[in-house]
Formats: C-alpha cells, structure tokens, sequence
C-alpha cells in the first residue's frame, strides 16, 4: 500500500484470502476498513531447531517443549514501519485452515500461519479498533526481535473495542513499543492441546503495556487468570499497568501482574520463563538482585494521550464489542413469601429482562442465599436485546421467623449485580398460648402503653394483631397493631399505645382491657392498673 490510501470493504463480505497486506516504511496515512482477512497461508514452513517453547505450565498445556519448530513466513497484515496507519472494523481469521487443525511432524505443530496483525520495523502511531482477531496462535506481535533497537521511541499503538477470539498467544506481545490496551474483550474457550490458550499479554525488552478495562470471559474454565500475563522480559522486569482488569466474573476485578508473578514463583526453578530459554531460578534472581519482581506493577512510566474518548466500564465491554450497545438489564420484584412451616417450601418466579435496542446481555451467574435456592433457571449464557428469561426460586425456612435473602444475577453490564430482596417467615405447627402484658408511663398529654404479647405455645402464633385497648374509661388508642408472627415457646412483641388523660388522674385503679387475634384464634384479657405520675427529675 502506499500513504494516503484507504482500502474499505464493500457489504457485509469483502473477503481477501490467501494474501500477505504488507504496509511499509515510508508509507504513512493508511486507513484499513470493513475487511475479513482470511487464512494467508504458508504451504512450506521451514523447520527451525533452535526455535524452542518455553518449557513451563502455561505452554505445556498447549503443546509439548519438544526442541524445535515450525515457522511461516505470511502475516495476513504487515505493518513495517509505517506511520499513521488504522485498521478499523475488520475480521481477521484461519478459517478453515485454523491453528488447531494442523497436522503434527517432530511432536510439533505444521505452523503454517504467523502472525494475524504484525507490527514492526519502527512503526508508529497506530491503532486497531472495533475488530475481531480469532483462532489463531501467534496473534499480534508488537516488536520484531529483542535485538530491534532501533524501535525505540516508536511502535506507539492502541487496542481498542477489539474481540481475541480463542487466541492462543500474542494479544499481543510487545517489545520496545508504547502500547494502549483498552475496552477489549478477551473469549477463551478452546481445549487443552494444540491450540490452546497459553496467555495474552506478552511484556517483553522495554516494552510500556498500559491495559485499562479490560474483559475476560472463559466459559470452559480451563484456564487461569494468572495467565493474562507473560514476562518476555528477559531478566529486565517490564512495567505494566494494569486497570480494572476482569476475569469470568464482571463483579470482581483480578490483578494480572501479581497474578503472573506469583505463577512464576511457583514454577520449578528449572521451568523456562521465556522463548530464550531463561529459568524460573535465574528470572527471580535478577528480580531479587534489582529489589522488585519479574514483572513490575507500575502506572507511572507512562500515560496515554491518543485516546478519542474516556474508557467505557470493564462490564459493558462485551456487549459493546459483541453488539455495538450496552446491555440494559432489568429484574422484577417478588412480593413476600409470607408463612412457610419450617422444612416445607414455596416457590415464586423472577424475570430478567434486556432493554429494547440494548447491546447482548453475557449472563455470569444466577445466585441465592439464605433459605432461598435457585431451582429452575433459563438466564443462562446470553439474552438478546428485547428478550427476556424466568428464574425460579423456591423458600425452605431453616427456622422459625423471619427468613431474609437476596437473588443476584451477575452479568456483563455495568449495572450487575442486579439483586432481587427476598423475605419470608418460618412458622412451626403447635399450639398457641399467648399472654398480654402492659407497662404504663404517663405522658404530657395522657398515658402511654407498652403492650407485650408472649407467645408460651408449642407452635408459631401467625399474624398476630392487636385489635382493641382500653385503659379505663379511655380509648383512643391506634388500632388494629400488627405484630406478626410470634415464635413458641416464650417468643414476644410489642407496641406502643397511647391514650387520653380522659383515662384518669394519676394514681388511680383503672382497668386495662386488650382483644387481638391470630390465625386460628383469638387472646385477650382485662387487669388492674394504678395511673402512674410523671417521672420526677
């Protein structure tokens, strides 16, 4: 290509296949867009004996440390030096030649892909936006060698809104470059074996990775957060920032660079941390030796300044790549489960529903606590736009009384967890034995009335109201009192009653009279009471 050109796909299926896009020095002012890059294959990679994996667990789950391997010569893009370059809403893809479909010679993959989107040679000033990179090994390299001085100062370059797609490796891997990771979605589900994931960030010589927002999604949980980030550092302990990173659960954010350098501790001495063949032991000792850690947590090396807008939130990340919107959830209410005998069960539905016009809703997980258990759940993956989905919850009170929990839906929105309340009450079967009691006091304008309701029954008294008072010959009291429900065997409520100083003078016998009723019955009783004065001071 030379500068000043812009290539756009026309339609939904501008395909070019087969070919190797080079983009290089001098050219500057390239605008690449609209386009599926397709499986730029070499036929002949050449056998390279001294090209040896990193022998530790990360790589060993995708492939074996057998000395050697193949190599391609074929980026499906090129950028080689070029300045002032943007690739914006393209698909890069194997399909159908993909990575984990190569044959295997010498224990090692036929590589016949290199890289998706290469980015050498000094380049600068680039950005890669709204695209989707997937099925591939080596993804995105940032930094052709460790030797490549000269890409000091240069390969400044933006990732952002763009979707790794069961990537293995490269997401991307930088050398020297300023490189800005933000408001992208990582999808990692492939298996273990050729092909799978081994990490996403590759921080090597004098790279500057400044990730912020951040989304990982792994639905087959075969992977680890600690393998978000790798040191290709060689012995020189990159920087990376890392902000709001969030792996599987949109509610928690993870911390990649404490991650990776707790997974390196962990390794045998003898594992190798990087390509080169350097050691677990001979990494933390140069770690030791400089008084700080393999890979160094660090937001000070650098700020980005070539950002068109402020990030978007970490958990609406998937649904805007995915869809071009945010998800717009929304959870209805359940009314309470009111009296449930203890070890007995009720059951109520919930709806999750998606906003009209919303971006996909990625559904995390669907939770209860308390005496409250999800038996019947079709929020499960995602939900469109428009469409909605039925929990099921059913109560099994643990004990007598009032029984509390919460429903919570976390998903990828900026607004999870959304929480539904729940309540209810435990009762137990028995008999009701219920006594009322009242302390007086006397008020400025009259008296006031603290009436005890006990319960020394063997089962639940439920809805207990109080439905009638009198202190002499006053009434005047607020009725009917709810007190709810009173546990057996001793358990009591009250209220408070106020009355007239119609009800007499102070020092007077009066009566008190209370009526009430409970489901299945009623209680009450009269006793005699002396009018109290007002407290001395």
């Amino acid at each position: 290509m030379g500068s000043n050109t812009t290539i756009v796909g026309l339609g939904n299926n501008a395909v070019i296949k087969g070919i190797n896009l080079t983009v290089s020095s001098p050219v500057t002012n390239v605008i690449i867009r609209n386009i599926t890059f397709q499986d730029a294959i070499d036929c002949y990679p050449v056998w390279s004996p001294t090209d040896i994996n990193s022998n530790n667990p990360f790589y060993r789950q995708a492939n074996s440390s057998f000395p050697g391997n193949f190599n391609s010569a074929f980026d499906n893009v090129s950028i080689l030096g070029a300045k002032n370059w943007w690739v914006d809403h393209c698909t890069f893809t194997d399909t159908p030649d993909t990575d984990d479909t190569e044959p295997i010679f010498f224990n090692r993959p036929y590589q016949w892909h290199d890289g998706e989107l290469d980015i050498t040679n000094a380049s600068d000033l680039g950005t890669v936006s709204w695209t989707i990179l997937s099925n591939h090994g080596k993804t995105d390299l940032i930094g052709g060698s460790d030797g490549a001085t000269g890409d000091t100062g240069h390969l400044r370059t933006t990732f952002h809104h763009d979707i790794w797609l069961n990537a293995e490796e490269r997401q991307p891997r930088v050398r020297y470059g300023q490189v800005d990771l933000y408001n992208n979605f990582y999808s990692i589900n492939h298996p273990l074996g050729n092909g799978a994931y081994v990490y996403s960030w590759g921080a090597g010589v004098q790279s500057h990775i400044y990730a912020q927002n951040n989304a990982f999604i792994n639905p087959n949980g075969l992977y680890s957060p600690s393998q978000i980030l790798y040191d290709y550092g060689i012995m020189t302990q990159p920087q990376v920032c890392v902000i709001d990173a969030r792996w599987n659960n949109p509610d928690v954010t993870v911390d990649p660079v404490a991650l990776a350098n707790a997974a390196i501790a962990s390794w045998a001495p003898t594992d190798t941390v990087s390509a080169t063949g350097v050691t677990v032991a001979q990494t933390l000792a140069a770690a030791a030796a400089a008084h700080t850690t393999p890979l160094v947590p660090s937001c000070t090396f650098w700020t980005p300044t070539f950002r068109h807008a402020a990030p978007d939130a970490t958990e609406d990340v998937p649904a805007l790549v995915l869809s071009g919107a945010v998800a717009a959830p929304s959870v209805t209410s359940l009314p309470d489960f009111g009296n449930v005998a203890v070890g007995q069960s009720a059951s109520a539905t919930v709806t999750l529903s998606n906003a009209a016009g919303a971006g996909i809703l990625l559904i995390n997980t669907v939770t209860a606590t308390g005496d409250y258990s999800v038996t019947s759940n079709n929020c499960v993956s995602s939900l469109d736009a428009g469409s909605s989905c039925l929990v099921g919850v059913t109560y099994t009170p643990s004990a007598e009384g009032t029984r509390t929990g919460t429903l919570s839906f976390s998903d990828w929105a900026k607004s999870s967890p959304q929480t539904v309340n729940l309540s209810g009450s435990g009762v137990i079967a028995g008999t009701q034995q219920l006594i009322t009691t009242a302390v007086l006091s006397k008020t400025a304008g009259g008296y006031q009335a603290v009436v005890t309701v006990k319960n020394n029954g063997t089962g639940t008294a439920q809805n207990v109201t109080l439905t009638t008072a009198a202190l002499g010959p006053a009434g005047g009291a607020t009725l009917p009192a709810s007190l709810g429900n009173i546990s057996h065997g001793g358990g009591s409520a009250s209220v408070t009653l106020t009355f007239p100083s119609s009800a007499g003078t102070p020092g007077a016998a009066v009566v008190e009279k209370f009526t009430g009723t409970y489901t299945g019955g009623t209680f009450g009783g009269s006793f005699r009471a002396v009018l109290p004065n007002l407290p001395q001071l």
